[in-house]
């Protein structure tokens, strides 16, 4: 947990820091033993060495038999080493000193020799005899300062290396390491934004330079990637609309006839109430009421052919730029399909529990997804014993299938059901394919895939499931305007 809140550089900078302090302890362990160890030895060297040239001068000048010569060699001594404690002791025994040259004692803070005080015995096998003992004590004070003055010397050299190393590396992996990554790290958050335009500068020769320049190698192909799937999506988008507006076209085509039909109609009603105000030119009442019946039969073809104007007109709509009662446009549409329906022989049924809801659609689309869904369902029940057409809209609050994430949103429940030939299990699958038709020649596989395209568009749904009567049913979800 605390190397992942530690930045890289300190990490690195800590990591050398901590074996170059053990280099440095090892080092300087071993440093001030050596002084230690060799101050030691000059102190004990030194001390014996004038403890033999004392002996030496009693030896010489006969202070081992003359207690005053002893002491004005001790005297002399001691002035020339005041802190030094110099001593003659005489011996009764001297068989102490059997095949022992010398005593060498630290105790209490000082370092003792002990030395046999010989003289002159000839005609003996040694050739002199041992009268005394010579003691010289120096105190170990001024050394052992010494070496804890070497020890701070040594330990103060060791913490300014140290430092100086330690600041060293850290601004060596910071510029070489750390400045680099930051680099390439905000290259990257460039990139995970969105923004592909991110390049690094190869500014070494290095793994950093290889990295940067693999880098800009990803953001460029990355570039070329988006450019093509914009180019794609663009050409996908208007093969769409193309194909959107020549199913609209054949829609036309179906309708065409009944329209025909249908304006026919209205036309033979306006005739013959023409003829009767003619006949009838003395009966007010009648007169008036040949007028409204004609009049309401032009407001009649009027609207078929604005409709028929209105599907045809070819438009450019961003989806969820409008919004659209979906039941207002249902009664429109089925408005329009009157004479098919009455023709075919079929009986529909409307459950528009939708009234005042509106949906993020152009209305000429949603009016082109009813359309399409209402003439397939028409085809389907053409050769059908019964022929029942039901068309429901319910609102609901549905979760998107498959989004495990997607929260609830509210849409409408648009239900289209018939009771016609039914869609073939293998067939469900490619029904909203462009091209893929279950009616043969008679079909031209665009109905289903342009109501897709819309539905698809506006981030609605379909579903489709067998009737229990047989036929089928589309549950169209369409997602509610806010």
């Amino acid at each position: 947990m605390l190397g992942s809140r530690v930045p890289l550089g300190i990490r690195i900078t800590l990591t050398i820091a901590v074996l170059l302090s053990l280099l440095l302890f090892i080092s300087g362990y071993y440093r001030v033993s050596d002084v230690e160890t060799r101050m030691s030895l000059e102190a004990s060297e030194r001390t014996e060495e004038v403890a033999r040239l004392f002996r030496g001068v009693l030896e010489t000048n006969g202070a081992a038999k003359n207690n005053a010569n002893a002491k004005s060699a001790t005297r002399l001594f001691t002035s020339n080493h005041p802190k030094w404690s110099f001593e003659v002791k005489r011996l009764s025994n001297e068989t102490d000193w059997e095949g022992v040259p010398i005593r060498r004692v630290e105790k209490n803070g000082f370092l003792r020799f002990s030395l046999p005080l010989r003289i002159p015995l000839p005609n003996t096998d040694s050739g002199f005899d041992i009268v005394g003992e010579v003691l010289v004590a120096r105190p170990m004070a001024p050394v052992r300062a010494a070496i804890a003055k070497e020890t701070r010397q040594t330990t103060t050299s060791m913490l300014t290396i140290f430092g100086f190393v330690f600041i060293g590396t850290l601004l060596t992996v910071t510029t070489l390491v750390v400045r680099p990554l930051k680099t390439l790290l905000q290259g990257i958050d460039g990139v995970a934004s969105g923004d592909l335009s991110q390049a690094v500068l190869e500014q070494r020769d290095d793994e950093f330079g290889q990295l940067a320049d693999r880098f800009n190698e990803m953001t460029q192909s990355l570039r070329e990637s988006r450019q093509e799937t914009e180019t794609e999506n663009a050409a996908k988008l208007s093969l769409e609309q193309r194909l959107r507006h020549s199913e609209t076209m054949a829609t036309v085509g179906q309708l065409a006839a009944e329209i025909a039909h249908e304006v026919g109609t209205p036309l033979n009603v306006i005739s013959g109430r023409a003829k009767g105000i003619i006949k009838k030119q003395d009966n007010k009442e009648a007169v008036t009421r040949n007028a409204e019946i004609i009049a309401e039969q032009t407001s009649r073809i009027t609207r078929i052919i604005q409709r028929l104007l209105d599907l045809t007109r070819k438009k450019l709509v961003t989806p969820g730029s409008s919004k659209t009662d979906v039941d207002e446009v249902i009664s429109s549409a089925l408005e329009l399909l009157e004479g098919q329906l009455q023709g075919g022989g079929i009986r529909s049924s409307l459950s528009l529990q939708c009234r005042n809801h509106f949906v993020s659609l152009d209305r000429d689309q949603l009016y082109q997804v009813v359309l399409n869904l209402v003439v397939n369902s028409i085809q389907a029940m053409k050769n059908s014993k019964r022929k029942e057409l039901a068309i429901t809209t319910i609102p609901q609050k549905q979760k998107r299938p498959g989004v495990e994430s997607e929260e609830v949103q509210s849409v409408i429940l648009l239900i289209v059901s018939d009771s016609g030939v039914g869609i073939p299990d293998q067939d469900k699958e490619r029904i909203f394919e462009p091209f893929h038709s279950t009616k043969g020649d008679s079909g031209t596989g665009l109905g289903l895939a342009v109501v897709a395209g819309i539905i698809r568009d506006i981030e609605g749904w379909i579903e489709v499931v067998d009737t229990k009567g047989g036929g089928a049913q589309f549950n169209i979800f369409l997602p509610a305007a806010v």
